[in-house]
């Protein structure tokens, strides 16, 4: 789950480091030559699934023909004909973005003669349109002269004993994704907490780490409000001191923006000191509610990011403020059952 974007030194990192796999791979291609054809012909089929999240990725068609093209002449046929099969899929690496490829290559019996991955931080798989033919043309025919622009090495694993029962493809490594800090501050407006609509600010710390929910630590502090009654002569002075704490199961990506939803619960106190009385009133009203909230993310540059950000709140106690009359207790102000909040702000991540 970084926090707003991935960092943009990852990217130039893992070009460099798939290009120099490349390079070697080719240059041992010429000592590969004979095993390939010992395999069988340098044709095979191509399996190509784009898992949710990357329908946006090359299809199927338009990656076999970057493949031909590749190696100048026809190498992907049907399944009914191949005497290997490469099976390839895609999928986003979610928050903080990316997308990681994996294939692997099979003979006619289903043994698996090696396995490939590619991953980029990019927030557009197209962009690695042509690492991807690369991969499968080498898979193909390791002594095809192809441009290495970028894929992964690759060791063929040994031919598999012929009695023994066809071996199962392992499941790719998930990357190793590190603990992520950001924190943002906003200004934010109040429905209902106080007697009139408030205004304030909040600072919130988000933390992300490898293989949990991201999850919030906040403060907000909203400015003083007089509430006075209607001759005002008497009322009451109220401010309000928050702090939250929400985990944020739900994270995702649409194109350059980061979604987020978050629950969790806030408590905080209510101070509420009276004027124009006889006697002088004060006293401290503690509020707890349960909080759900969503928030909208997009890098400005390097670390930096934009947010605004929408909450609900439903306090286990409302807030009311009344004053005795001879009648008996009247009304000045009372909270409703739901309150929300909205907000703007800029934030960083921290590492």
């Amino acid at each position: 789950m970084p926090l707003s974007r991935l960092s943009d030194a990852r990217a130039p990192r893992l070009r460099r480091s798939t290009s120099i796999a490349v390079a070697t791979w080719i240059a041992c291609a010429a000592g590969l030559g004979g095993q390939a054809e010992a395999q069988g012909s340098s044709a095979a089929s191509v399996s190509w699934v784009r898992l949710p999240g990357a329908e946006a990725c090359i299809d199927a068609h338009a990656l076999a023909n970057a493949v031909e093209r590749r190696l100048g002449r026809a190498a992907v046929m049907t399944p009914v004909y191949a005497e290997r099969t490469i099976e390839g899929r895609i999928e986003p690496l979610g928050a903080p973005g990316g997308f990681r490829a994996s294939f692997a290559i099979a003979d006619a019996s289903g043994a698996i003669l090696g396995t490939r991955e590619i991953a980029s931080a990019s927030a557009s798989c197209r962009s690695m349109d042509e690492d991807l033919a690369l991969v499968i043309a080498l898979m193909i025919d390791p002594g095809a002269a192809t441009s290495p622009i970028s894929a992964p090495a690759w060791t063929p694993l040994p031919a598999p004993v012929i009695a023994a029962p066809p071996a199962k493809a392992l499941p790719p490594k998930p990357p190793h994704q590190p603990f992520r800090v950001a924190v943002r501050g906003a200004a934010a407006v109040s429905f209902g907490q106080l007697p009139s609509v408030g205004v304030g600010a909040v600072l919130r710390w988000t933390f992300a780490p490898p293989r949990a929910f991201p999850f919030e630590v906040g403060a907000s502090l909203w400015t003083p409000q007089r509430v006075e009654s209607r001759g005002k002569t008497f009322g009451a002075d109220v401010w309000l001191a928050q702090g939250e704490l929400s985990a944020c199961p739900l994270t995702g990506r649409i194109q350059e923006f980061s979604l987020w939803a978050c629950a969790g619960v806030s408590a905080g106190v209510a101070h509420v000191g009276g004027f124009g009385l006889a006697r002088s009133l004060a006293r401290d009203v503690a509020q707890v509610s349960l909080t759900i909230g969503a928030q909208v993310r997009r890098s400005i540059t390097g670390p930096l990011f934009w947010s605004v950000g929408i909450g609900a709140a439903v306090p286990f106690v409302r807030l009311g403020l009344y004053y005795d009359s001879p009648g008996g207790p009247r009304e000045v102000s009372l909270a409703p059952p739901i309150l929300g909040t909205a907000d703007v702000g800029l934030g960083v991540d921290l590492w």
